[in-house]
């Protein structure tokens, strides 16, 4: 017997109902609480000194930008490349970071460079990395992200 504008529905159809809810739910909060960073992240690089930076051991290929691809919110990315010092001293590493976008990118990723403090004598070159983190929490709605390393030989 049911009442005037209720329906009986069978215990398979509520059940149904149910699950449809529940995996739309954890479908939306998955969707919300991960973040993932387009095909644009990039490391745009200067160099400053008698140093030239490649992409691979033989010296070949210029490196000017590191593309880091889709990283999700906690991710470590890795990149290793060349510096050439065409000096006519050795040369002491160093480097610096600018231009983060967005602008509060830099309190979520961390940009690790194994240059500091790195000596190349004169014509040789070095074998570094660079290594980005990211270490975000909750939404972050940005689909890119860039910044500026600069790195610096100098004199020793």
């Amino acid at each position: 017997m049911s009442g005037k504008g209720y329906q009986k529905y069978s215990i398979g159809t509520v059940i149904a109902v149910i699950t449809i809810i529940a995996l739309s739910v954890a479908t939306i909060v998955t969707a919300l609480s991960n973040v993932n960073f387009g095909n644009t992240g990039n490391v745009h690089i200067n160099t400053i000194g008698p140093i030239q930076i490649y992409e691979d051991e033989a010296l070949t290929t210029s490196l000017t930008t590191i593309g880091w691809g889709k990283l999700n919110p906690t991710s470590t990315a890795q990149h290793t490349f060349w510096i050439f010092n065409v000096g006519e001293t050795p040369l002491q590493l160093s480097s610096n970071t600018s231009s983060w976008y967005p602008s509060d990118l830099n309190n979520n990723a961390t940009l690790t460079l194994d240059v500091e403090g790195t000596t190349i004598g004169v014509g040789a070159n070095a074998k570094l990395a660079a290594t980005v983190t990211l270490s975000i929490n909750g939404y972050y709605n940005e689909t890119s992200f860039s910044f500026v390393v600069t790195i610096y030989g100098s004199p020793t």
